[in-house]
């Protein structure tokens, strides 16, 4: 049980890094002024990138959470499949 905390502290303290490097680029490409070229592509895809990685913390830390019900709450569930 300490791993799966060690791991979801980690995975929330990394979301929150990617989230505000998104942030970070998305305000920066909002600006007015901004010249289009290969730094602006590549900001985008930063961007794209981190909320993609956002996803796939979200999606590892539902499964975390699905794992212990698999392993002992379906057995000892009130609802019978």
């Amino acid at each position: 049980m300490f791993i799966l905390q060690t791991l979801r502290n980690t995975y929330l303290l990394l979301s929150a890094d990617l989230r505000r490097i998104e942030e970070a680029v998305r305000q920066v490409d909002s600006g007015v002024g901004v010249m289009p070229g290969p730094r602006a592509e590549f900001e985008v895809l930063l961007s794209h990138l981190c909320g993609q990685m956002c996803e796939y913390i979200r999606a590892r830390q539902k499964t975390m959470d699905l794992y212990p019900w698999t392993k002992f709450g379906y057995s000892h569930s009130k609802y019978c499949f």
